[in-house]
């Protein structure tokens, strides 16, 4: 294949169509692709949006490409050209050949934007954990707009992998980690973002930690709609998406927004699947109008902070580190690195523990009252107690007596910080270890947030950024079940309903009235134009049904447009859907047009 796409059979330019036959071909060495051309197999692809999944695939490409370092199909896509990866069952040599994601995508981006990529019609079959940590994902992409549709993850394949690693990590050519794209403003509903649609999958969509083989990392923006899921009974670690934050992957910069729309997932796991079917650890997101049956999911959206919570000595979250008014990274009481020490003191309690005690101190007497840490917490501003000889920290929930507790996140845990991230084993006192009592109101890139100054070179200057509030938003989804927890749980005292995100109740139903069952005070609501409140507080959401046109499918979901009150009593629109099918798919640039080339010969071919 190589050969033809590469010479000397044939050199590829722009706009080609290369056409893999039917049969099943065994590929041992990496393809490269560096040109905006169609790679399609045989068969009879999906295109619909009634279809879910890949249509009839005839072309079955075996990775033996036996490399933890770089992938079987590896592209790198100019700016002003579109590639599409069509049609293609793509298995691995054997459930325990050593491979990396079979397919990595990085596009070259510039001010006027990035190239255009379409992957769709793929099967990934037969992919297991026993194919290697580099092969958890199946494609790794970074820089590319598009949309990657009509894919299927049969049962039984590759339970703990995801689709999809995707990055933008220079936004519109400028700067790296994702920094840029944290930079400027959100984009919801816009062509300049990553689309995930019409999938039938088994597994998780996309997460953004592992870059692309040559590639880099940071700043994912992507939207995941019309599509289903069904985790089965071995599958409890899976959820329609569950993005990394700035921590645990170093300098690189977490998810930075989401679009979760029109899904159906079903969970048939005993006991319920993970903590939430959206899981976000940095970022923003629009999560409405899915459906969520079998048993429970925790959440339908969690919004977490690890360096909050899971600090270690070892400074773990590098540059970031601990969220507990010792980063100068972070919005500190007193900024900075100098940041306000509101007690120092000494543990006095037995070596090894987990529970904080200091028996010199009684903190109703400290503070005047032993409610001002629950209180504060109350307020999305909780302080935190710093281990200044161990170099830990974490949130405190409540005081009492000589104990401080520590912050109880939704489902009792953790409530303690966690010093060994790979075993969740919690950090524990030494007597005699000197603490101090501060407090960080906003973390680094923390959920609903975004925004601030541009960052620069592997190790920023400190500093707070500036991030601005960015709510998260949730509506019109619906429950068939129990949900573990809430429907939108911020899993750090630091995220509170109706300030940092907003939603409906447990399956709310549409307006009935202009006041019933959203009333405009607090939360979302949705239903027809002339049902939304006339007066409302700043911050809430309403989802017009009867507005907009956008959803060019046909479907049942019909239409809808997102405003949001701008000030008392004062809606503007806020959101509008992006084209659906999205425009690759009805015909654009990503269609089968240009040069076809004909089928290559002379291939080595296994037949199964």
């Amino acid at each position: 294949m190589n050969a033809v796409i590469n010479g000397p059979t044939h050199t590829a330019v722009t706009g080609d169509t290369i056409q893999v036959p039917a049969g099943t071909c065994t590929w041992t060495s990496q393809l490269s692709i560096t040109v905006g051309i169609t790679l399609i197999g045989s068969g009879t692809p999906n295109d619909l949006p009634s279809e879910m999944g890949s249509g009839t695939l005839n072309t079955t490409i075996t990775d033996n490409y036996a490399s933890t370092s770089g992938p079987m199909i590896n592209a790198k896509v100019p700016n002003g050209q579109t590639l599409r990866i069509s049609t293609l069952l793509i298995q691995p040599n054997s459930s325990s050949t050593q491979l990396y994601s079979p397919i990595d995508v990085i596009g070259t981006c510039n001010g006027g934007g990035c190239p255009n990529l379409r992957i769709d019609n793929i099967e990934f079959s037969g992919w297991s954990s026993s194919n290697g940590n580099q092969a958890t994902w199946y494609m790794r992409i970074d820089g590319m707009y598009g949309v990657v549709d009509h894919i299927t993850v049969p049962s039984g394949s590759g339970l703990s992998n995801s689709l999809a690693n995707i990055h933008y990590s220079s936004w519109l050519g400028v700067g790296s980690y994702g920094d840029n794209s944290w930079a400027q403003p959100d984009n919801y509903g816009a062509a300049s973002q990553l689309y995930f649609e019409n999938l039938s999958l088994t597994n998780s969509v996309f997460d953004c930690d592992e870059a692309p083989s040559g590639g880099s990392l940071g700043g994912c923006r992507a939207t995941i709609r019309f599509s289903q899921f069904v985790f089965g009974s071995n599958q409890s670690s899976n959820a329609i998406t569950f993005t990394h934050g700035s921590e645990s992957g170093g300098r690189m910069r977490g998810s930075r927004q989401l679009e979760i729309y029109g899904n159906t997932a079903t969970c048939n796991v005993s006991g319920g699947c993970v903590s939430a079917a959206v899981g976000m650890r940095s970022g923003v997101s629009l999560t409405f109008g899915n459906a969520f049956s079998g048993s429970f999911f925790g959440n339908i959206v969690s919004l977490v902070d690890y360096r909050t919570f899971a600090p270690r000595p070892s400074n773990y979250f590098q540059p970031w580190n601990n969220c507990d008014g010792t980063s100068g990274y972070d919005n500190n009481d007193g900024g900075g690195t100098t940041s306000t020490v509101y007690y120092t003191g000494t543990y006095t309690g037995s070596t090894g523990s987990t529970t904080f005690v200091d028996a010199n101190q009684q903190w109703a007497n400290a503070f005047g009252s032993a409610s001002w840490a629950s209180a504060a917490s109350a307020n999305g501003n909780p302080y935190s107690i710093h281990n200044v000889t161990q170099g830990f920290g974490g949130e405190i929930g409540s005081a009492s007596g000589s104990n401080i507790t520590f912050y109880t996140a939704p489902g009792g845990s953790p409530n303690h910080p966690i010093c060994n991230w790979a075993t969740q084993a919690a950090c524990t006192w030494t007597n005699g270890d000197t603490y101090q009592i501060l407090r960080a109101s906003v973390c680094f890139d923390q959920p609903s947030r975004s925004g601030g100054a541009l960052l620069s070179s592997l190790t920023p200057a400190t500093g707070w950024s500036g991030e601005v509030l960015d709510p998260t938003y949730e509506w019109m989804d619906t429950v068939s079940g129990s949900l573990g927890h809430g429907v939108i749980e911020g899993y750090t005292a630091k995220l509170i309903a109706n300030r940092d995100f907003y939603m409906e109740s447990k399956n709310q139903a549409a307006q009935t009235s202009a006041t019933s069952p959203f009333n405009g005070t607090s939360g979302t609501g949705h239903g027809t134009l002339a049902f939304r409140p006339a007066s409302c507080t700043t911050g809430v959401g309403y989802f017009a049904t009867d507005q907009g046109n956008w959803n060019q499918s046909g479907n049942s979901f019909g239409q809808g447009q997102l405003f949001t009150c701008a000030s008392t009593n004062n809606w503007a629109l806020a959101y509008t859907p992006y084209s659906y099918p999205h425009p690759l798919i009805a015909g654009g640039t990503g269609g089968t047009g240009g040069n076809p080339v004909a089928p290559p010969t002379n291939l080595t071919t296994t037949v199964q």
